[in-house]
Parts: structure tokens; sequence; C-alpha cells
């Protein structure tokens, strides 16, 4: 199993793979995470990987935290957070178990005018 990620330092796939980081040394970015509670589970296996980006309610479903309050505004800018660089990993293999596939990453640019190709792949 082979992992690709570019930009991502430190970021391990479930099998151990160590994903490089690629790319301008000096590349600033910040990554946002949040979940489509529509196809949310609840198995709460995202509370497992990472208890500090994600809370499950008394609803069942899963939400984002940050600074350990949950963000619960479904559909809108309220509902993305911000993942502190120690939690990336952790967010990543949330994202890489969740059986219902609802957590999404997003990756911002806080370096460069026009960002470079950002992707993150376990193959």
């Amino acid at each position: 199993m082979e992992c690709d990620a570019k930009y991502w330092p430190d970021v391990t796939d479930l099998f151990g793979t160590a994903c490089q980081l690629v790319g301008p040394p000096n590349y600033r970015y910040s990554v946002r995470v949040w979940i489509d509670q529509d196809l949310c589970t609840g198995d709460g296996l995202c509370v497992d990987h990472c208890p500090d980006a994600f809370v499950q309610l008394e609803d069942g479903i899963a939400y984002v935290a940050e600074r350990g309050q949950p963000l619960n505004d479904p559909g809108s800018s309220g509902s993305l957070a911000f993942v502190e660089p120690r939690n990336r990993s952790a967010v990543v293999q949330a994202a890489e178990v969740c059986p219902g596939e609802c957590i999404f990453i997003e990756i911002e640019d806080t370096d460069l005018a026009t960002p470079p190709e950002v992707t993150l792949s376990v193959r």
C-alpha cells in the first residue's frame, strides 16, 4: 500500500505508510473539516480517532468541534472547523474509516496567490 500526499507533513495512513511532504518547503496552508450530517451513520469512529475535532451529540450524529465547542449549523460556513496541525493526521484517518463517508477536508492556501495542486490519496 502506498500513500501519495502532497503538502501533508506527518500523515500516515491506516496501515502505517508514511506520507511525504512534497512541494515548496515553506508552503503554509490551513486545514478545515466539515461533516455532512445527512450521510452520518452515527458510528462515532471519528470521535474515537480525534475527539479534539469531532463530537457526537444527543441526536447520535457527529459534528465537528473547535476549541471543544460543537459547530452544528449544517449547511453553512459555521460548520467548518479549523484543524490544528497536531490533529491533521487523526482527522485524515477518521475520514478514511468513516462508514458514511461524510467527513470532508478542505485545504486553504494561506501563503500563495495561486495555490499549487493539493491532494491526499491513499492507493
